[in-house]
């Protein structure tokens, strides 16, 4: 009942994420490959949330951070690139 008014849960005692703990980024990808997503990339390490859709049309608005439309596999190369070069983008 909770779901259909959207209120938060929170779970204990449970092993419903389990299976998440063998998760990592060769997994991911393997799983995920061609999935489509958007990543978010920002000059500064904090992320600042934006609502596209309200803020994205106000004059002078500049957005914090910019938005990227790309398969899973291909943000997977990114994040390796980015750390086989020492973090720095």
């Amino acid at each position: 009942m909770l779901v259909v008014f959207q209120k938060p849960v929170v779970l204990t005692d449970s092993n419903i994420v389990a299976s998440a703990l063998h998760w990592n980024m060769d997994f991911l990808e393997e799983n995920l490959g061609e999935q489509a997503c958007s990543v978010y990339e920002s000059d500064s390490h904090l992320f600042k949330y934006y609502d596209e859709k309200k803020l994205g049309k106000q004059k002078g608005f500049v957005p914090p951070t910019r938005r990227h439309d790309m398969v899973f596999r291909d943000f997977a190369s990114r994040v390796q690139s980015t750390l086989s070069e020492g973090g720095k983008r």
